[in-house]
């Protein structure tokens, strides 16, 4: 087969901004890409994802596959769970402050954060004097892309010199233009009935900063020396001008002209006109100017458009324009001096040869810019970001750095909690997301599954009461009076696989039930609650499994959150905690501070075990060891790469003393386990380091891996069975998905207490971000014996 130069490996891009008939320069500039991109990459399907401005959106083409609200961040949430899922290879974003919600267009950033993919960001503004907030949002928008387009030299030198942006990040692409012959002007004058006229030509939407008025000034002195002058004012006012001031702009322009005798030269087309149309006002154009009034503008579409067709250009002396107007290619007269503007037009008028040497050197020089050659350009850098991705995510275990400062937490999403139960109770394991009923059930994720119930009844989420129920049936029903003790595994026909469980099931299960009793309000499961707890803690003191007791004195902490005055209760506490601190102070070593010869799965549970006997005894002992403890196994489990991400201990062997750690399987309850502990390291010490630990162990599950992809799985709430050397385990079993609830459960009841965020740079991030956004904020008191109370 021959090579096609055209065929590109990249087989699907979504390009994010404005977007026809949308009426703006980025909607344009989006769609002429777009296009382009389509038209020289048949290979590649090109769909785009615009920003709507006005409830009702616009009456967009088939290529539009998604729809942003310019305001409302969970639009930017969806957006980015919409790409992800639908075998998108590249984002190109075109960003500019003003389209997108959010201060400084921040809204952004909740999308990039979220996507999977590389993305190359086109900035169409690039202040040289931001403010702190502009500055902020472009700072992590170039961190967030892979590459970055920039349409002028200034622009690449700002965004080094004053964003502190590599070079090597920077692609140099100008301003795409269709590509117009070279004509002569009379060619188009008849279609607008001005055949011997000289036309002088200022087009693009209508707003106070583009000057006109100086040229209407510059007329009268212009006429004086050649009568035969008329000047076009081509385009709509643009629509924010429209909602906030009508016509003023363009009436005061009227009322000048008239003022200014000169009326009947002066000829307005209110209209937003095709790209069909503007080629032809362009070609009957003898002189185009753009008076613009702020310097600080790094790109014009309009000015690219016609110094491409070879137009002459007279224009102030903006950033764009100083550039592409050099070496003779166009006229510079300064911000708003009409005289200086008529002395150039009459030059320009005077001097024929000065003219049409000037525009073919415009015309050349916009060889480069034309679509085809453009797109070819942009191609080339997305290449570039795919395979810069690849190289620096794969290999090695390296993942880009995120911003060090903790995103905002994701929606809270339980299509699948209620996927994976059913009347009995919660299914074990999933094929994928279908509950694998052959595995049938098991208490212990029932039991995770009522403390992620507890959790959320005490956010003020009523959704799941009926599950609550459902998961503390299957509980009431798996206890076995005669034993004491739960059995575990059933099958989908309802039978029980045993009499007892193992350890660890009664332990994990102990806590749920002091979850329940610490934290619900509901006086039914209240009372069932205590009966269960009260018959079933007594055997937790003939267990052997470290883990099993530490599961238990979690629920007893939170039993006694309530009920403090439990003797019973209080010496079982003592009596495992006890167990617990001779373990550890039997094992630990300079380079070993463990309780075990061996690190295995829920470590981070057996430090937050005794930092609450700790506490809560009080206990200093117990209390230092369950601190140095917890320290040292975060210190194990962060990466020595870019980051420090959270590296959980592999379950393809675990971590034998001596021995070699294990990598892989990374599990997610390994994660929950150390958001949970660092968050009561946190609530105990104050000591804020915890909690940024504890969102490094949750970023995990974000993609903040390995491997650099998303463990939870946004589009259906479910988690992703673990993590392999090479991708993730697709199926969202009970186990994983638990984790993972319980895990952002306990963030989301940590960020509404008041001493659970330190002030300073988390909370801030948090408040920016979220106030208005979530409807599960809330304000929670706590006191030292009793359960949280909120103002909901």
């Amino acid at each position: 087969m021959p090579h096609n130069p055209n065929r590109s490996p990249i087989s699907r891009i979504a390009f994010i901004g404005n977007y026809l008939p949308r009426q703006c320069g980025i909607a344009t500039f989006t769609t002429d890409l777009c296009e382009a991109i389509a038209a020289e990459h048949s290979d590649t399907t090109c769909i785009a994802v615009p920003v709507n401005d006005v409830e009702d959106g616009y009456a967009y083409p088939p290529r539009v596959r998604f729809e942003l609200t310019e305001k409302d961040l969970e639009s930017y949430r969806r957006a980015a769970d919409f790409l992800n899922i639908n075998s998108v290879d590249l984002v190109c974003l075109q960003f500019e402050y003003g389209i997108i919600g959010g201060r400084a267009g921040s809204h952004i950033l909740t999308l990039l954060r979220d996507l999977r993919v590389p993305i190359v960001t086109t900035l169409h503004t690039i202040l040289r004097e931001p403010d702190a907030h502009q500055r902020r949002v472009l700072i992590e928008v170039a961190g967030l892309s892979d590459r970055l387009v920039v349409m002028s030299k200034r622009g690449a030198e700002f965004l080094q010199e004053i964003y502190h942006v590599s070079p090597d990040k920077i692609d140099l692409i100008p301003h795409g233009i269709p590509d117009l012959p070279f004509v002569d002007p009379s060619f188009h004058k008849d279609l607008f009935g001005v055949e011997g006229k000289i036309v002088l030509l200022s087009f693009g939407l209508l707003s106070a900063n583009k000057g006109i008025e100086n040229v209407i000034s510059a007329l009268p002195a212009i006429l004086a020396k050649h009568p035969n002058v008329v000047y076009f004012i081509v385009g709509a006012t643009h629509p924010h001008v429209m909602r906030h001031d009508g016509e003023a702009y363009r009436f005061s322009l009227q009322w000048l002209a008239q003022e200014k005798g000169v009326e009947g030269q002066v000829i307005f087309y209110n209209r937003f006109v095709s790209l069909e149309e503007l080629v032809e006002f362009i070609g009957a154009a003898d002189i185009y100017i753009t008076p613009y009034l702020n310097p600080a503008q790094i790109v014009s579409g309009t000015l690219a458009y016609t110094v491409g067709a070879g137009k002459a250009v007279i224009s102030t002396p903006y950033w764009y324009a100083d550039e592409v107007l050099a070496d003779e290619r166009g006229v510079l007269v300064p911000f708003r001096d009409p005289a200086a503007l008529a002395e150039q037009v009459i030059d320009l008028l005077d001097n024929e040869a000065k003219r049409h040497a000037m525009r073919k050197r415009a015309y050349l020089y916009g060889r480069e810019m034309i679509w085809p050659q453009v797109a070819r350009r942009y191609m080339e850098s997305f290449q570039r970001a795919r395979a810069e991705r690849r190289h620096f995510s794969a290999p090695g275990f390296v993942v880009k750095a995120l911003d060090k400062r903790p995103a905002e937490l994701p929606v809270l999403k339980l299509d699948h909690l209620r996927r994976m139960t059913d009347d009995t109770g919660m299914f074990q394991h999933a094929i994928f997301t279908v509950p694998n009923y052959r595995e049938g059930y098991t208490i212990d994720d029932n039991a995770r599954a009522l403390t992620v119930s507890a959790l959320l009844e005490e956010l003020g989420n009523e959704e799941t009461s009926d599950l609550t129920s459902r998961y503390f049936a299957f509980v009431w029903y798996a206890f076995n009076s005669e034993t004491g003790r739960f059995r575990n595994f059933m099958d989908y026909q309802r039978n029980w696989l045993e009499e007892n469980g193992s350890d660890d099931s009664h332990g994990r299960t102990l806590w749920a039930l002091g979850t329940v009793l610490g934290r619900s309000n509901t006086p039914a499961l209240q009372s069932m609650a205590g009966w269960v707890f009260e018959k079933a803690l007594p055997a937790i003191l003939h267990t052997s499994s470290p883990r099993a007791w530490a599961f238990a004195l979690i629920g007893i902490h939170e039993y006694l959150r309530r009920f403090a005055g439990d003797r019973r209760v209080t010496q079982v506490r003592e009596q495992l905690a006890g167990r617990l601190l001779k373990l550890y102070q039997n094992n630990r070593a300079d380079k070993w501070r463990w309780y075990e010869k061996s690190l295995t799965y829920c470590n981070a549970a057996l430090p937050h075990a005794l930092l609450m006997c700790g506490q809560g005894i009080p206990n200093n002992d117990m209390s230092e060891a369950g601190l140095e403890s917890l320290s040292w196994l975060a210190d194990l489990q962060r990466a020595e790469e870019a980051g420090g991400y959270f590296v959980p201990i592999g379950s393809n062997g675990f971590y034998q003393r001596g021995g070699e750690r294990a990598r892989f399987d990374q599990q997610p309850v390994e994660a929950q386990a150390m958001v949970s502990a660092c968050l009561e390291a946190h609530r105990i010490t104050g000591d804020k380091s915890w909690y940024k630990e504890a969102r490094r162990a949750f970023d995990w599950f974000l993609g903040r891996n390995d491997l650099g992809l998303p463990i939870y799985d946004p589009t259906t709430g479910g988690c992703r069975d673990g993590l392999h050397p090479d991708r993730p385990n697709e199926n969202q079993g009970a186990e994983s998905s638990l984790a993972y609830l319980q895990a952002v459960l306990e963030l989301r009841l940590a960020e509404t207490t008041s001493a659970s965020i330190e002030p300073g740079e988390s909370v801030a991030r948090i408040t920016q971000r979220d106030v208005g956004d979530r409807d599960e904020v809330g304000v929670e008191i706590l006191t030292s014996s009793s359960p949280a109370e909120r103002d909901l």
